[in-house]
């Protein structure tokens, strides 16, 4: 079962404990840690990517986006205004990059602001859009 904190979050599963009115010892009843348990279920759970940044790569040329977050998974695909953008990198759950040279700059005109959203396409869920400005 899962134990809640104040804010109704998950934060431990309990896994062990006694029905009646005699639990003595502190370990009639215990939990895991959510955060611990996370590693090993995360695949099976329907959670969708979640982008914490934009950075913009000009060095070397030409224009790639890194996009920074989580549960991002490999064949995912990142999108520039809900377009998938010409080639989409995975390097790691955390961490995706957009390529695409002139194309992408296209997508990504200076000085307008762009929302920048990744799907997960095994499981067919979107990020939360991030506003970037290049």
């Amino acid at each position: 079962s899962p134990v809640l904190g104040s804010d109704n979050r998950i934060i431990a599963l309990h896994h062990f404990g006694i029905g009646s009115g005699s639990c003595n010892g502190s370990n009639m009843n215990q939990g895991v840690e959510i955060v611990k348990v996370l590693p090993y279920i995360s695949g099976y759970l329907s959670m969708p990517p979640a982008i914490t940044g934009v950075t913009k790569v000009t060095n070397p040329p030409p224009l790639k986006l890194k996009v920074a977050g989580g549960n991002f998974h490999q064949g995912c695909v990142i999108q520039i205004n809900g377009q998938a953008v010409p080639q989409t990198q995975y390097v790691s759950s955390t961490l995706v990059k957009a390529k695409g040279g002139t194309a992408l700059k296209a997508m990504v005109p200076k000085g307008v602001p762009v929302v920048v959203t990744v799907v997960n396409t095994d499981q067919s869920l979107t990020s939360n859009g991030y506003t970037f400005t290049r």
